[in-house]
């Protein structure tokens, strides 16, 4: 009973030595929020849809990388890491993920559109349509 008693004391200890556990911290805004932050702030407005969907309608200025590409996280990996990055996708998830490997890159200030473009559109918000590849340099 002593070297269970031992043992999990040993363990608990061990475990708390390893030091504090960065967490991933998503910066999750609204619509509004977004908006405000697009348009008051230097920083680039990410699309990760694929073409098709970007082809229906966009936040104006977005820069496209296909969050399907198998070239993905390179390109992302080129992104300016100085400026603020706002993320959209069709409902969140791709922006969400992209998010987190944008932080696991080293770019601090990235920002995640809750409900994506489709709660873009559902506040009248201003839509762009482009037919064609809108990835800009940066």
């Amino acid at each position: 009973m002593k070297k269970i008693i031992y043992s999990l004391v040993s363990f608990v200890l061990v475990s708390c030595s390893l030091g504090p556990i960065e967490a991933q911290v998503i910066n999750n805004v609204s619509v509004v929020e977004f908006n405000k932050l697009i348009n008051s702030d230097e920083g680039i407005v990410l699309d990760v849809r694929t073409i098709g969907e970007v082809n229906e309608g966009h936040i104006e200025d977005a820069t496209n990388i296909d969050f399907y590409a198998s070239d993905f996280t390179e390109k992302l990996a080129l992104i300016r890491k100085d400026v603020p990055i706002y993320v959209y996708c069709a409902s969140g998830g791709r922006s969400s993920k992209t998010v987190t490997k944008m932080k696991d890159l080293g770019i601090k200030k990235v920002y995640n559109l809750l409900g994506g473009f489709g709660a873009w559109k559902s506040e009248g918000l201003k839509v762009a349509v482009t037919k064609g590849e809108i990835l800009k340099k940066q």
